[in-house]
């Protein structure tokens, strides 16, 4: 008695093309997450008036990069080494900073960047998600 599945190539050959995919599919999905948390980030960063030259037109995706044994994506926005000298200001002004003249503690804009991610993370998860499906959407017709 012999059994016959139909389909079954097609499953298998759909697994082998996401698993080529995935890869790309993770790193497409959280840059484009990125680049809603850069846009907040953007919009969020503490403004000197006199000074239109300002580091947050320096912010940027700074990585994104995929962990091979995990398969975990990860993508990091903001300061980094290439952009230090012209967003430095905008670190100290997220941890606080010591006036060296007076010795006065500057906190005004403390948390700013945890404040900013908050206010744009639900949006930047739909968006990841969003992407994703829809590669895989792409993949599996």
């Amino acid at each position: 008695m012999a059994v016959k599945f139909s389909g079954f190539d097609e499953l298998v050959n759909d697994l082998n093309n996401l698993g080529t995919i995935g890869n790309k599919i993770g790193k497409q999905a959280v840059e484009e997450g990125a680049k809603i948390v850069l846009e907040q980030q953007k919009k969020d960063a503490p403004r000197d008036s006199e000074n239109n030259d300002h580091g947050a037109d320096k912010l940027d995706i700074t990585e994104i990069k995929k962990y091979s044994k995990s398969g975990t994506v990860v993508g990091r926005v903001g300061i980094s080494a290439e952009n230090w000298e012209e967003a430095k200001h905008l670190y100290f002004q997220n941890y606080g900073y010591e006036l060296w003249k007076n010795g006065k503690m500057i906190n005004t804009h403390v948390g700013w960047i945890d404040d900013s991610f908050k206010k744009c993370k639900d949006k930047a998860t739909k968006v990841i998600i969003d992407v994703a499906s829809k590669e895989i959407d792409k993949i599996l017709k």
